[in-house]
């Protein structure tokens, strides 16, 4: 979501939290996130408290597809990462979790860093249910400020045509 208002009108000080969007221009192999995913992906499997058997058959309930405790400890294990020549049963390079999985993963591990990651490493943030509504309600706040000065000039304009 860009955000098209003004500084002055803005209902977030972005110097406080930082630009919504950063401008970048990434280098040759800068976003090569491989190795940060797989951090993350292991940061979440360890914090869950869950074995991996149980987040493979979680993911594998949410996507109706088959997870494997053997896919999962691929796409996390540092040896398997862009540097290894992996290949999958067609000869294509594989190398971490498909994206079609990354949201099922977050779900079984109750932990979103590894799509928080992804979205940072674009110069994006994601935002809870919470941060969503506290949002909403900012602007609506500042919509009502907008009507409110609106009403009030109606008003003057409406006494000076009245006198």
């Amino acid at each position: 979501m860009v955000n098209t208002t003004s500084k002055k009108n803005s209902p977030i000080d972005e110097s406080e939290f930082g630009p919504m969007f950063r401008n970048c221009s990434p280098v040759d192999g800068s976003l090569n996130v491989d190795l940060k995913l797989r951090t993350a992906l292991n940061e979440a499997i360890s914090k869950s408290g869950k074995k991996r058997s149980q987040i493979c058959a979680e993911m594998s309930d949410l996507t109706n597809t088959d997870v494997v405790k053997s896919s999962l400890d691929s796409w996390t294990a540092e040896s398997k990462s862009i540097s290894s020549p992996n290949e999958d049963f067609s000869n294509n390079k594989r190398r971490g979790m498909p994206a079609e999985l990354i949201v099922a993963f977050c779900v079984a591990t109750d932990d979103d860093t590894p799509l928080r990651m992804l979205a940072e490493n674009m110069g994006l943030r994601l935002m809870d249910r919470e941060q969503q509504i506290a949002f909403h309600l900012s602007r609506l706040e500042e919509e009502k400020k907008q009507i409110a000065r609106k009403i009030k000039d109606g008003k003057k304009l409406l006494r000076g045509m009245v006198e």
